[in-house]
């Protein structure tokens, strides 16, 4: 039901399938019997997102690039965070973010690189997280003298 209040008309219990027609004027809105709505109202419901699509493991050589690319998607478009091993990333990982998208990039890489990386995609209607195991072959994690 329509409840006038100037300049204000409170709408209640509306559903998907109900629409509503907003007066021009103001001196449109006075108390009437409740009418059919005129138009739809739709409104998106939050989608939870997808799992992000990634490759779970990665091989790559010391002084390579690790470019690890993820396709996320949700309603409304989720938000794509990155951790390396629960923490954060390196510094000198960066992150490149589209519509449809997430990369994480570092190069040149080195075992100190290694690790489980973690991708979430997060929205109003919840997260989903998919791991990434990163393995760095050549160069030993310290130097031996």
């Amino acid at each position: 039901p329509v409840t006038p209040s100037a300049p204000w008309a409170w709408v209640n219990r509306l559903k998907s399938a109900d629409s509503l027609r907003v007066p021009s004027t103001s001196s449109e809105l006075r108390p009437s019997m409740p009418q059919d709505l005129d138009s739809p109202v739709s409104r998106p419901i939050p989608s939870l997102p997808e799992t992000p699509s990634v490759s779970e493991r990665m091989v790559v050589h010391a002084g390579g690039v690790i470019r690890i690319i993820c396709y996320v998607s949700g309603q409304p478009s989720p938000e794509v965070t990155w951790s390396r091993d629960g923490m954060a990333l390196p510094p000198e990982a960066k992150v490149e973010t589209t519509a449809i998208s997430s990369s994480l990039v570092i190069k040149p890489c080195s075992r100190r690189h290694l690790g489980i990386y973690t991708v979430t995609a997060k929205n109003a209607a919840g997260e989903k997280r998919k791991n990434v195991t990163v393995e760095v072959l050549g160069e030993s994690l310290c130097a031996v003298k």
